[in-house]
Order: structure tokens, then sequence, then C-alpha cells
């Protein structure tokens, strides 16, 4: 395909694969943070409310943990392993640019089509009048940040909710009990047991 199609279409077409992988990336990076984030401020307020048993908070770090690897698995590992192919990013951007549509895709599909050489002029022609108007396209426009506002905002709420948890004394042991409960075991006030001895008198 790449030998026939035409190189400004098809660096274009790579141009826009790139910046949708890397929205793909950052998208899925916002959904891993948001499941950790969220998960270790409600263990948190859950610890902080219920007072959790030691192995109650092991299981529960466990439980977040592999679910917040199994979120990184499936929304960076999964959607960057199955990138589509130029025909597949051609459908794409005729999405995100509805001025080309039907068009650019016809000029990716023709530019793999070996056919008959009186159809080769009107290859050239069509992906010649593609390449001229998809060379003005701004793949940074069509591609903007702010189809992942949302979850660059909540995802860096969430984190900053954990940085403030942690910089106040009063709750930084809860959310290192939650967020390593095998290595730090610090009891709460409501857990611990003060016992009174009377002193004997010495006469």
């Amino acid at each position: 395909m790449e030998a026939t199609l035409d190189p400004v279409i098809h660096d274009k077409l790579l141009d826009f694969q790139r910046r949708w992988r890397n929205l793909i990336l950052f998208r899925g990076l916002c959904f891993t943070v948001l499941m950790l984030c969220g998960g270790l401020l409600l263990l948190t307020l859950a610890d902080w409310g219920l007072v959790l048993e030691q192995n109650v908070r092991e299981w529960c770090a466990i439980v977040l943990y592999s679910l917040t690897v199994l979120v990184f698995l499936l929304e960076c590992i999964r959607p960057l392993s199955r990138l589509p192919n130029l025909r597949g990013i051609a459908a794409l951007m005729e999405k995100a640019e509805p001025t080309m549509r039907n068009d650019l895709l016809a000029a990716v599909e023709l530019g793999d089509v070996k056919g008959e050489a009186g159809s080769q002029v009107f290859r050239e022609m069509l992906q010649k009048d593609v390449a001229q108007r998809v060379e003005k396209l701004n793949v940074s426009h069509s591609l903007h940040t702010g189809l992942i506002q949302k979850w660059l905002v909540a995802g860096c709420m969430l984190l900053t909710a954990i940085i403030l948890t942690a910089l106040i004394p009063s709750t930084r042991s809860q959310l290192l009990r939650a967020a390593v409960p095998w290595w730090v075991n610090i009891g709460t006030a409501a857990s611990t047991r003060i016992v009174l001895i009377q002193p004997v008198d010495p006469e």
C-alpha cells in the first residue's frame, strides 16, 4: 500500500495514528489513576470509619491493586497492541474530519488496488485531490486533548486528593495503612487498649 499511496496522504495518516495512539494511552493512564486513587481514598475512608482488621485491609489492597492492573491492561496495553492499519486509520480520520468522508478511505483503498492501466488515471486524480485537501488538515485540531479532558481533570483531582491526604499528619497513617498494609500496621486510637495498673503501696 505504501508504494502506490500518495506520500502526503501516507504521512498524514501516520501523524493521525501517532496522535490517536497518544490519546488512547493518556486516557488509559487516566483510567488507571482513577482506579488506584479512588480505591485508595475509599479504602482509607472505610478504615477510618470502620477500623478494618489487618487481614481485611490486606485483602482489600490485593483486590484494589489487581483491579488497577486489569484496568491498565485493558485500557492501555490492549488498545496499543491492536492498532488499526492504514484503512482503519483512514476510517477514523474520516469520522474526525467529515469533510474527508468517503474520499480519504477511497484513496487509500484504490492505492492498494492493482487494477488495469485504464483506471490508473482515475486513481492518480483522486489521490492528488485528496492529498491537496488532507495536507491542510491539522491533526492536533482534529484529535485535541479536549476529547479526554474530563478524564484528565478527574484523574488530576483524585491524585491531588491523595497528595493532600498524605501531607496531613492526621490522615497520613490511614493512607499508609490502606496503601501498604503488609508493611505498615499502625494501630488506630479506637483499636488501642489502655490498661491501668494500680501501683502497689510500698507500705
